[in-house]
C-alpha cells in the first residue's frame, strides 16, 4: 500500500485508459494501480482538463469529468514555462508534443512524486527520464519518476 500523502500526477492518457473499453490489458491495469493510488492525493493540470474537453465523444466527456471530480488542478504558470523552456532546449522531447513537456514541467515545479502515463514514447521512457532528471537538477528542481501505471501495482 502506497502512502497517502504522495503527490501523483497523472496524464491524459492514465485517465482515458482508465475507461478505454477497446484496450482490456491496459484498461484492467489501469484499475488495478487506481485502486492502489487512489489515496494519495492526485492531481492533474489545466492542461489535461483542455485534452480531456477536447474529446468529440460525450459520453466520455461525462465519465472523465466525473473521474477527475476532486482532483486538484495544476497551473500552467510561468515557472513551469520557464521550465518547460529547459525541456525544448535540449530537445527532450519533440516539440510537436509540446503538452507533454508541459505537463512534465508543471508536475515538477509542483512537487509532484510521480507522473503516471501510458506514453512510453515521450514520458515513460528511460532516456526522456534521464534527461529531464539532469535538467530538473541542473534548474534546481526534484528528480520526478515519470511512470506506467502497472508500476504501481
Amino acid at each position: 500500500m502506497l502512502k497517502t500523502n504522495l503527490k501523483i500526477y497523472l496524464d491524459t492518457s492514465v485517465i482515458s485508459a482508465y475507461f478505454d473499453e477497446r484496450q482490456k490489458d491496459r484498461l484492467q491495469l489501469t484499475r488495478s494501480a487506481w485502486s492502489k493510488i487512489k489515496k494519495a492525493k492526485i492531481f492533474i493540470s489545466e492542461i489535461t482538463l483542455r485534452e480531456l474537453n477536447n474529446t468529440t465523444d460525450k459520453q466520455k466527456q461525462i465519465e472523465f469529468k466525473q473521474f477527475i471530480k476532486g482532483f486538484n488542478v495544476l497551473p500552467l504558470n510561468d515557472q513551469a514555462k520557464k521550465l518547460a523552456q529547459s525541456y525544448k532546449k535540449a530537445k527532450i522531447i519533440p516539440l510537436k508534443y509540446q503538452d507533454d513537456i508541459y505537463q512534465i514541467a508543471i508536475a515538477v515545479v509542483f512537487n509532484m512524486d510521480y507522473i503516471l502515463s501510458w506514453n512510453f514514447k515521450h514520458m515513460v521512457n528511460i532516456s526522456v527520464r534521464a534527461a529531464i532528471n539532469a535538467l530538473n537538477v541542473q534548474n534546481n528542481y526534484q528528480t520526478i519518476d515519470i511512470l506506467a501505471p502497472a508500476e504501481m501495482l
